[in-house]
């Protein structure tokens, strides 16, 4: 079964050994399978393929440059947004000429590739999402704080 280590609660993946802190499992990140403790990765593949943002980028103009080899394309943040997008709201969505009742933020770090992804991502989205007519949009640019504060572009999207 999981150990924890030290006194600070951090627990570790009974397959593989990553450590799964706390907030994994309050957000449902990492949790049980079968009475073993798994981390987000192999929790994820023990439930399955789920359809997420990062699955569906392709290259929206691919001589422009894209996703690089080996690393992600997408990074799902706010605590695994892609997630919310199988939610079911119960507003409805508001016909065309009428207020938004909506969100969905994108962000991305300021330099020429993370900004052609965002691109992509957006397009894709929208492409993946035809019931969805933007209202308005609003974009502003500021610190996102991770592993390292960064200067960010961050659009909000209203629908």
């Amino acid at each position: 079964m999981s150990a924890i280590t030290g006194t600070n609660g951090v627990m570790t993946c009974d397959t593989c050994g990553a450590s799964i802190y706390r907030e994994h499992i309050d957000r449902g990140l990492a949790g049980r399978w079968a009475g073993h403790l798994l981390c987000p990765h192999c929790l994820a593949e023990k439930r399955g393929p789920v359809a997420s943002d990062a699955e569906h980028v392709s290259g929206a103009d691919e001589a422009e440059g894209g996703p690089h080899p080996g690393r992600s394309s997408t990074y799902t943040g706010l605590a695994g947004l892609s997630a919310l997008d199988a939610y079911h709201y119960k507003r409805p969505l508001l016909p065309a000429g009428h207020g938004a009742t909506r969100l969905r933020i994108f962000h991305c770090k300021l330099s020429e590739g993370p900004v052609l992804n965002l691109n992509q991502q957006i397009n894709e989205w929208l492409d993946m999402h035809p019931d969805v007519e933007v209202k308005f949009a609003q974009t502003t640019i500021g610190t996102w704080e991770g592993k390292h504060m960064e200067q960010h572009i961050i659009l909000a999207l209203y629908y």
